[in-house]
């Protein structure tokens, strides 16, 4: 992609392959992020000429995967329904590819990224079986979720007028500094907090295993 001046463009490839997913690269061989269902990605270039590629890669969930909330054994307490959102905020320290997600309440969690513009922007959201609100519900988001070192990120699930639940210990962060956050209404957790929800990301700090 050869341009007179930064553009945003949406690069798209596709793959035959089942279970598989696009990884789009740099010219560094840096990967850049992860396509969407249809296997498009939107990228900001440079002036000049601008080189990418496509990979196609299997999804591994099974191996080496990692979470914030590894005790399952914790006391909780019940907040009566209402609609908010409860989550996180999370700047990693090292680049990390998010496969699912884990909450005990909610009728759907989301993740949201920082903008170059200083504003925030959904990058996935997935819905959850409200007939399981109170136990941990894992889903499997529909594209792997690359999370870039010192990147600023939000992570939740909105109650959709359920009860919630949480408790006064703080999840593990091996991985870079998280901190509690809460919204009144359906969005990114934006306002701080120093209620602990039990909200969770499962990932991976290697890489998907390359197909093509």
């Amino acid at each position: 992609i050869d341009t007179t001046c930064a553009a945003t463009v949406v690069l798209a490839a596709t793959t035959n392959q089942p279970d598989c997913h696009i990884a789009w690269y740099n010219d560094s061989e840096e990967l850049i992020g992860y396509g969407n269902a249809d296997g498009e990605i939107s990228v900001i270039t440079e002036p000049g000429e601008n080189i990418y590629y496509a990979e196609t890669q299997r999804w591994d969930i099974t191996a080496d995967t990692l979470s914030l909330w590894n005790n399952s054994n914790l006391t909780s307490t019940t907040r009566p329904a209402n609609f908010y959102t409860y989550g996180y905020r999370f700047v990693p320290s090292t680049d990390l590819t998010v496969y699912k997600m884990r909450s005990r309440f909610g009728s759907k969690v989301s993740i949201w990224k920082t903008t170059s513009a200083n504003g925030v922007e959904m990058m996935i959201s997935k819905q959850l079986d409200t007939t399981l609100n109170g136990t941990w519900q894992e889903v499997v988001l529909p594209t792997p979720v690359l999370m870039k070192a010192d990147s600023v990120y939000y992570f939740g699930a909105f109650t959709g007028g359920r009860d919630s639940y949480y408790c006064s210990t703080a999840p593990a962060s091996p991985n870079g500094a998280l901190a509690t956050y809460s919204l009144s209404g359906d969005g990114y957790p934006r306002n701080s907090s120093s209620i602990y929800y039990f909200v969770d990301i499962v990932y991976s700090l290697t890489a998907l295993d390359t197909v093509v």
